[in-house]
């Protein structure tokens, strides 16, 4: 097939509803409504709705970082003056920085 054309109702992958209705979806949970009914009532997944509620899924996505935010701009800048200094730089260089 070389023209692919989704199929009439079929799933997509983009969310088809913004974080307000999400916000104002999980307040109502949160007063008593049940989450099958502000889910159908907000045009969220229950699944999505369930895992807010319940605090799945929390985490971020991807590995975690092995370098803390600071650290990673010292070893910028560290290589960043020795590149203005024009000292070259290979990768074992690179490990002993700070």
């Amino acid at each position: 097939m070389r023209t692919y054309k989704r199929k009439p109702g079929s799933r997509g992958y983009a969310t088809h509803y913004s974080a307000d209705s999400l916000d104002r979806a999980l307040r109502k949970v949160a007063r008593g409504m049940s989450i099958l009914k502000a889910s159908k009532k907000h045009g969220i997944p229950d699944g999505t709705l369930y895992n807010r509620v319940h605090q799945l899924h929390t985490k971020s996505v991807g590995t975690p970082l092995r370098l803390t935010y600071q650290t990673e701009q010292l070893v910028v800048n560290a290589v960043q003056k020795l590149g203005d200094w024009k000292v070259p730089l290979d990768e074992l260089m690179c490990e002993v920085l700070p």
